[in-house]
């Protein structure tokens, strides 16, 4: 069986590029072909894609909320 972690990884990290609007007040438009991608990871290297990350997480509500959340829809 193929192991699929470095796919979901890759997947992840694209995902986290993906969500970057602005670097050094430059608009970032949303990757249209793969090649934008590759380049705009390559900018933010492992340094811009980890404070992304940092970024999201803080844009995340609290575990009790997100747990309030799943019991309102699951009724």
């Amino acid at each position: 069986m193929k192991d699929n972690s470095n796919t979901a990884v890759a997947m992840d990290l694209a995902s986290i590029a993906c969500a970057v609007t602005e670097i050094d007040g430059e608009r970032i438009f949303f990757p249209a072909v793969e090649r934008e991608l590759e380049h705009l990871m390559q900018r933010l290297d492992f340094d811009g894609l980890q404070a992304v990350s940092e970024a999201l997480k803080s844009l995340a509500p609290p575990a009790d909320e997100q747990e309030q959340t799943t019991d309102i829809a699951k009724n």
